[in-house]
């Protein structure tokens, strides 16, 4: 199991059919804290490059509506309670002394009132009438529609997810047998090394052992007064 760092991001892989290494005891625990290690120092992935719009109008054909939803979005903003104006929808009998346009701004919202009321009454009718039937239908549809994901998912699962199984375990098999050519090469180059290493050091203490014959071999013989210059 290895990990490659590029530009700050950590991409995890794994051979699952070659590293046979996990299976050894504590391999597992071990190899799992390394990647939950990595995967807290991963970045969150960045937002620059998004494909979703910086801002989205609405209600651009509608300016009732758009002026309705600039007027919450601004009361959101500055936590206010002046957000949508009920007075509209709000039945206020005029008084005694308000004038003609008055009584007559009254009348026409009493008939908006009433003919709101009336459809509401209309819609409910209506809903006891059909709406079982419509839901029924709409559920029925919304069934189709799920065993027709069910039926693509599984088709996925059996075909697509096989086939890349398969591939899958073909290229590690494949890279495994590299790798293994390359680790026997591996171990072969630090074989010829600590050869090498060892001969250095036989070398060195034979290199030793002559040097201090030599000492001792000149040592005793000035002690004979005889010289050995030209014999060493």
């Amino acid at each position: 199991m290895n990990a490659l760092k590029d530009n700050q991001d950590i991409i995890l892989d794994a051979l699952p059919y070659v590293d046979k290494e996990v299976d050894a005891p504590g391999m597992r625990d071990l190899a799992e804290g390394l990647i939950e290690e990595e995967l807290a120092r991963k970045k969150a992935p960045s937002t620059a490059d998004s494909e979703l719009p910086k801002a989205i109008s609405l209600f651009e054909s509608n300016p009732f509506l758009k002026d309705a939803y600039e007027r919450t979005v601004t009361v959101k903003a500055n936590d206010t309670d002046a957000g949508v104006d009920f007075s509209r929808y709000t039945l206020a009998e005029p008084s005694k002394e308000d004038g003609p346009e008055k009584w007559e701004s009254a009348v026409d919202m009493a008939k908006a009132t009433l003919e709101h009321q009336r459809l509401r009454m209309c819609n409910l009718e209506l809903m006891q009438r059909y709406g079982t039937m419509m839901w029924k239908g709409h559920t029925s549809q919304l069934d189709v529609g799920v065993k027709g994901m069910e039926r693509e998912v599984k088709t996925i699962k059996k075909e697509d997810l096989g086939r890349i199984n398969k591939e899958r375990k073909r290229y590690q098999l494949e890279m495994g047998e590299s790798l293994q050519s390359l680790d026997q090469q591996w171990k072969g180059l630090i074989s010829s090394n600590l050869q090498t290493q060892l001969a250095c050091m036989t070398l060195a203490s034979e290199l030793a052992d002559w040097e201090r014959y030599e000492g001792e071999l000149r040592a005793e013989a000035a002690a004979a007064n005889v010289d050995i210059s030209d014999v060493l």
